[in-house]
Order: C-alpha cells, then sequence, then structure tokens
C-alpha cells in the first residue's frame, strides 16, 4: 500500500502559521521538534514531516481499511520512514519551490506493483522517476 501527499508551499504561508504557539508540540514530537528548530530551513522541515504524517497515514489507514482518527503524534518522522504503532513506512519526499510531496511505502514492492500492475500508462515516466529515487 501506498500513500501520497502533497503541501501547496504558498498556501500554508498563507493559511497556516507553524510558528504560533503551541502548533508545533500540538503536531510533533519532541524528537520532531528539534529537527525543525535545528533545521536549516525549518519551514521546509515543518511542512516536509507534515507531508510525511500525511502520506503515511494515508497509505496505513487503507491498508487497514481505519476508520478516520488522525493524531498526527502517533506517527513519528526520522528524516526518511514514519514509524506508526509497531509498522514503519519508508518515504521519499521531493521538494520545489512551489511545493512538497511525499510518497509513503511499506516495501518497494508496493511501488513496483502499483506502477507495474495497477498503472501501467505511467510506467514509463514512473519507472525513470524510481530509479533515480529509490535503491
Amino acid at each position: 500500500m501506498i500513500g501520497n501527499d502533497i503541501v501547496d508551499l504558498t498556501l500554508a504561508s498563507v493559511q497556516s502559521n507553524w510558528q504560533r504557539r503551541g502548533w508545533l508540540q500540538k503536531i510533533f514530537t519532541e524528537t520532531e521538534q528539534q529537527m525543525v528548530l535545528c533545521a536549516e530551513d525549518s519551514n521546509h522541515m515543518v511542512w516536509k514531516l507534515w507531508s510525511m504524517k500525511e502520506a503515511v497515514y494515508k497509505a496505513h489507514q487503507r491498508r487497514f481499511l481505519l476508520s478516520p482518527r488522525y493524531n498526527p503524534k502517533d506517527f513519528k518522522c526520522t528524516d526518511t520512514s514514519v514509524i506508526i504503532d509497531t509498522y514503519e513506512y519508508q518515504t521519499i519526499s521531493e521538494k520545489t519551490k512551489n511545493y512538497i510531496h511525499t510518497s509513503a511505502y511499506r516495501h518497494l514492492r508496493d511501488i513496483k506493483h502499483k506502477v507495474f500492475i495497477d498503472n501501467p500508462l505511467y510506467k514509463t515516466t514512473l519507472r525513470d522517476y524510481i530509479a533515480t529515487k529509490v535503491r
């Protein structure tokens, strides 16, 4: 199972003030808060972590057919993975000046199946993309 999320950075800057009192503590674990505060670009780190959590939430929820219930602190991020309960999902995040996009997957075979079997029209483009991002 894979999940995807995209954050429009322009819209996020207008609609969300992550620097307001209590926002980081409400969304992120202490470790993640330190990642944000120590990052060279804190704004980028906030939205990367948010996108990672959202992508994994979507994959995990669909995988287990869970009813919608999202507690961001249940999803614990490292730089390239997210842990929920006893499950670890790998993530790939891409940043441009306009957005941050994250894909999350449990196993590499999840991506291969989605690309090569479920969506043959995207095969070439996604194969090339994955070849450069996933090793």
